[in-house]
């Protein structure tokens, strides 16, 4: 009988016997479609529909064994194969399947092959034991080649199992059931279960046709054999046998491959999901990234070299305390910061605390400030009638130059408080990063402590992050001269503040670091106030000869020499009848001296006019020209630059600075400042002297 698939029109040739009236479900091989062919005056092939139940049916479908004798066998449970490899009634030449179309040998199926080696131990066993291979021979196992042993004939001689077919399988195979098997039944051997084998030291009972069942004892059973059980609580097969029951899709093995190849992919794909959001999650925000990990993991990035290096590099500079080696450490400890990516909190706190230090030193410099314009106001009440009328015009003069120095001290206290200002800032920004990377650092503890003494000078707050300083390294120098500066802050504490400062150079000393300078000033400072000054003195030259270009050291220790008396002030000279009053008045008698030549008659009325309108800008110059016209030009160079400063886009200084440097013989200077005054005034009165100097002197 010819039958086709009518999805794919693959062709097949089908027994005629095996075709029913009911109908025989059949697969197939190419396309995987299910179809019925049924017994009619004509073939007649139509679809099947798997519905609930009958996807049921197929899950729960048998498997078959095919001997090599071409017999069938159909199981349901693994226990029965199990059963049947220990009774022998399967061999490991006989194959296994489910859909009738692809086939397994026994023998290949790594879960079967402790059974069959209990068979292989008992073949072995009988080929030295007649009694046990009579017991083989009544189990229908093949048996080793040996010499005959007489068990009586039988009452009936034992069928002859038919020949293997020769004839080639058709490619769609009906499903077998247990009740189709063609088996003899007179041929199959009685099922010997786990029980059968634990009583097996009893005697079996003899059966018509078949010798006496030979009794085996229990010590000659090989302890591998694994329990044979009636039923199991797991799967009815192996996962490795490959599952058949999916009607949908090929038998072929390679298909099967690529089935479960497909579904590997279900679980990878997610995972290079969620790979490739943490990659693009560290490009994008490695800072933010590696803060979870740490935090999750605890995992510390290495700190690179070179940010290593240049932390100490920046530390030793620290060391030094002075102000241009306060701002190379900035530098360095900066670059260092960089090279770590701000993952590297012993740098960023010893960064914090030199911008601390820093505006520690400015504050000092605010002091100074203070006293001066303090004593400036001094000196304006003495000016002032007692009774609070307005001073006379003598001396509304003598006023107005104080005025003006204070003036100016007011803007420089101003610039300094500023720049305190950032540098705490600064500290603060650092802090909070560091502590973030580290919450634990003990360094950017310290630095946080120092911030508020210098911000807040409120001892409670500062003993509160200094006494969890100390649980993490006690008897740290630099953390003592935190807790001893806090002291020298109150004047009725100096004295503990002098004995702590001692200890913590003392105790830099014995560590093998280099001088704790920052401590021996604040030291010499405590003991200043304390009224020893030869024990200042000693501090001061330590420092000096650790840190030869430490400032403020030096200006400490000279407020501390002698003072000179002061000579007397000069006679005032009494004013020539038609003297000017005004400094406009002085300013035009001294252009109108310098024009005649005499110099020296100029600067006179200049110093006049200084004394009214201090620092101005116009005087100042015109004392540069006066002395370049007598020749001091390096003295011109001078008072040019102070004219500068206060307007470093006046002309005639300019011009003057160049042209003092030009007669000095200092071309390169006198060049700089020639083109200078090309760029501040291309069209001005002196711009074609400035470009022939220009181009000469290139």
């Amino acid at each position: 009988m010819d039958v086709r698939c009518e999805r794919c029109n693959t062709e097949y040739e089908f027994e005629d016997g095996r075709v029913t009236e009911e109908g025989v479900t059949v697969k197939c091989s190419t396309c995987g479609h299910l179809f019925k062919i049924r017994k009619k005056s004509f073939v007649l092939t139509e679809p099947v529909v798997l519905g609930k139940k009958d996807e049921q049916d197929a899950q729960n479908r048998n498997w078959m064994i095919r001997k090599q004798d071409g017999t069938m066998l159909s199981f349901k449970e693994l226990t029965t194969l199990q059963k049947w490899i220990v009774e022998r009634r399967v061999a490991r030449d006989d194959e296994i399947s489910k859909s009738g179309e692809t086939w397994k040998k026994l023998g290949t199926i790594a879960e079967l092959a402790s059974f069959f080696q209990v068979v292989d131990q008992a073949i072995a066993t009988e080929s030295t034991d007649p009694g046990l291979a009579a017991g083989a021979a009544y189990a229908g196992a093949p048996t080793t080649p040996q010499t005959p042993v007489a068990l009586g004939p039988p009452s009936q001689p034992p069928p002859v199992p038919p020949p293997p077919s020769t004839q080639p399988l058709p490619a769609a195979v009906p499903f077998v059931s247990e009740t189709q098997q063609t088996l003899p039944v007179a041929s199959q051997p009685p099922v010997v279960s786990g029980a059968t084998l634990e009583s097996a030291s009893q005697p079996a009972a003899s059966q018509p046709g078949y010798p006496a069942q030979p009794v085996i004892p229990q010590a000659d059973i090989p302890h591998s054999v694994p329990p044979v059980l009636e039923s199991s609580a797991g799967p009815s097969e192996p996962d490795s046998w490959g599952s058949e029951v999916d009607y949908d899709t090929d038998d072929d093995v390679v298909e099967k491959w690529k089935k479960r190849g497909r579904r590997k992919w279900f679980f990878i794909i997610p995972i290079l999901l969620i790979l490739a959001g943490v990659g693009s999650w560290y490009l994008v925000a490695p800072d933010s990234f590696m803060e979870v990990v740490d935090k999750l993991f605890g995992i510390k990035e290495k700190i690179p070299e070179l940010a290593v290096a240049k932390y100490k590099s920046g530390y030793a500079h620290f060391l030094k305390d002075s102000q241009d080696e306060l701002t190379l450490a900035v530098s360095d400890l900066e670059g260092s910061v960089t090279e770590a990516k701000g993952r590297y909190p012993l740098a960023m706190g010893t960064l914090a605390e030199v911008h601390v230090t820093r505006a520690d030193k400015l504050e000092s410099q605010v002091g100074g400030f203070d006293r001066q314009i303090a004593a400036l106001d001094e000196k304006v009440r003495a000016l002032m009638p007692k009774d609070g009328a307005q001073p006379s015009d003598e001396d509304k003069k003598k006023i107005a130059p104080i005025h003006n120095q204070k003036v100016e001290l007011q803007q420089k206290r101003l610039r300094v408080v500023d720049k305190a200002r950032k540098d705490l800032e600064a500290a603060k920004a650092l802090i909070d990063s560091a502590m973030g990377v580290d919450p634990k650092s003990f360094t950017p503890l310290r630095a946080k402590a120092d911030y508020l003494r210098v911000m807040t000078g409120d001892r409670n707050q500062v003993e509160v992050l200094l006494n969890k300083a100390r649980a993490l390294k006690p008897g740290d120098p630099e953390l003592l001269f935190v807790d001893a500066a806090t002291y020298a802050r109150e004047s009725e504490s100096l004295d503990i503040a002098a004995k702590m400062l001692a200890q913590a150079v003392d105790l830099q000393k014995k560590s093998g670091q280099p001088e704790l300078i920052r401590a021996r000033y604040r030291l010499a400072d405590v003991l200043i106030k304390l009224k020893r000054p030869d024990q200042a003195k000693a501090e001061l030259n330590a420092i000096l000869q650790a840190s030869p270009n430490h400032q403020m050291a030096k200006d400490l220790l000279a407020s501390l020499a002698p003072k000179k008396p002061e000579p007397p002030p000069p006679e005032e000279k009494p004013k020539t009848p038609g003297q000017p009053t005004s400094y406009e008045g002085w300013m035009a008698l001294a252009e109108k001296l310098q024009m005649k030549g005499s110099s020296q008659r100029a600067l006179e009325a200049f110093d006049a006019a200084l004394e009214i309108k201090p620092n101005d800008v116009e005087a100042l110059t015109g004392k540069g020209l006066c002395f370049l016209d007598m020749g001091s030009n390096q003295t011109a160079i001078n008072w040019f630059k102070r004219a500068l400063k206060r307007n470093r886009r006046f002309g005639d200084a300019i011009i003057g600075v160049a042209e003092a440097y030009k007669y000095i013989g200092n071309q390169a200077e006198a060049l700089k400042y020639y083109q200078r005054y090309l760029d501040v005034m291309p069209n001005g009165p002196e711009a074609p002297v400035a470009q022939r100097n220009v181009n000469e002197l290139k």
